[in-house]
């Protein structure tokens, strides 16, 4: 892998941090009214080739690993094995937009590792001195060094190097992730103090396996579950910062007629979930509930949105269309400290006379959770929206 370096450069105002440095901002909900609102920058970043002292990369990641342990009770009070999982994070796709830089300057995992200078020139009369520290929590990451100082002379230049290299991948990959602390002082005197998190851009992927027996579309989790189908957990915030908190648990499979989905929302609680909506293609995304979304297999950039609430009213829309109405079927069902969903979405109405014969589709599955706090989260990391086919994760069949 080759060497690669990214500078900050901080001026007068000090201006701080990474390229990656997670969105922050106002961010709007994954439902059919949703929009993402581009947080403003605050960096020069730039590409530079590597000084001749900078550390070498380190060898490169290893291959994703897969969860492991027990799921969570189930709702009859057994303990549920997990399903066999296949999942793992590759390079997300670039996104050339120029009216959302943040991404742009998100790493990608395939620029790992990645040799972060912070650097700064010195326009003051007296010495400043930079102070850099990144605090690592979990074996994801690797920085080093964690820490580092220079004193930077009137009228010079300055800089402090860590080497960030990704040591671990799996379900809950990328989080928690890195966060840089960078603090500028003259004679003892504060200039600036500023803390930013790593942001990553990536895709996940998960191959999906055929059920020879579908499932009972009742809201409860079968054998034909525990079994035979991948099991997708570790969903994220909506910002794209952490893991979500409560967490949700998908089990996917499919047939050659239908895809199912298994959605096990983990939820303290449930008595207090909120459900409003009453009518099909109410704004049901405003209430506790999941989505989810597939591109079309037949037309390019065209996506299906499926939604449902813990109460079992659906929406549903083409392309951000409620007019458009699927045939899909599901129930809903609540159990101690969490609710379910079932959903078993049929080829045609996806448009296909099959599943036997698509190897890989584009979907997010979602949720929106607002039993005390209001959090969306979604399996693919999204940045705000959900509605941005283009970081979908990949399943594949």
């Amino acid at each position: 892998m080759t060497r690669k370096c990214l500078v900050t450069v901080l001026g007068m105002a000090v201006f701080l941090a990474a390229a990656g440095c997670a969105p922050s901002g106002d961010e709007s909900k994954g439902g059919t009214e949703a929009s993402r609102t581009p947080a403003e920058a605050d960096t020069v970043i730039e590409e530079a080739p590597a000084p001749a002292d900078s550390v070498e990369a380190a060898p490169s990641p290893t291959p994703a690993e897969t969860a492991e342990g027990e799921a969570s009770e189930a709702e009859e009070g057994e303990a549920a094995e997990k399903p066999a999982v296949e999942t793992v994070a590759v390079a997300g796709e670039t996104r050339e937009s120029p009216a959302d830089p943040l991404l742009s300057r998100t790493y990608t995992l395939d620029q790992f590792p990645q040799r972060h200078v912070i650097e700064y020139e010195n326009k003051l009369t007296s010495p400043v001195k930079l102070s850099v520290k990144w605090d690592v929590v979990g074996n994801a990451w690797e920085v080093a060094p964690l820490e580092g100082e220079t004193v930077i002379e009137p009228g010079s230049k300055g800089h402090v190097a860590s080497v960030i290299t990704l040591s671990r991948t799996g379900q809950a990959f990328p989080f928690p992730l890195p966060t840089l602390n960078a603090t500028m002082k003259m004679n003892e005197y504060v200039l600036t103090s500023q803390q930013r998190q790593l942001a990553v851009q990536f895709m996940r992927s998960a191959r999906v396996p055929t059920m020879t027996t579908p499932p009972t579309i009742d809201g409860t989790m079968e054998e034909a579950w525990k079994s035979n189908a991948a099991m997708l957990t570790g969903f994220i915030a909506e910002g794209g910062e952490q893991l979500a908190d409560p967490q949700t648990d998908v089990c996917l499979a499919k047939s050659g007629s239908a895809l199912y989905v298994f959605f096990r929302c983990y939820q303290e609680n449930p008595e207090e979930l909120v459900a409003n909506a009453e009518n099909r293609d109410d704004p049901v995304w405003r209430d506790d509930s999941v989505e989810v979304f597939i591109t079309s297999p037949t037309e390019k950039d065209a996506y299906y949105h499926l939604l449902v609430s813990s109460k079992g009213i659906i929406q549903d829309a083409r392309n951000q269309e409620d007019s458009w109405n699927g045939e899909w079927q599901v129930q809903t069902a609540t159990g101690k400290n969490q609710w379910t969903a079932e959903i078993a979405i049929p080829a045609a109405t996806l448009g296909l006379k099959s599943f036997d014969d698509v190897k890989e589709l584009r979907v997010n599955f979602c949720r929106n959770n607002y039993v005390k706090i209001q959090e969306s989260s979604s399996w693919a990391c999204m940045y705000g929206t959900f509605h941005a086919p283009e970081l979908f994760a990949r399943i594949e069949f």
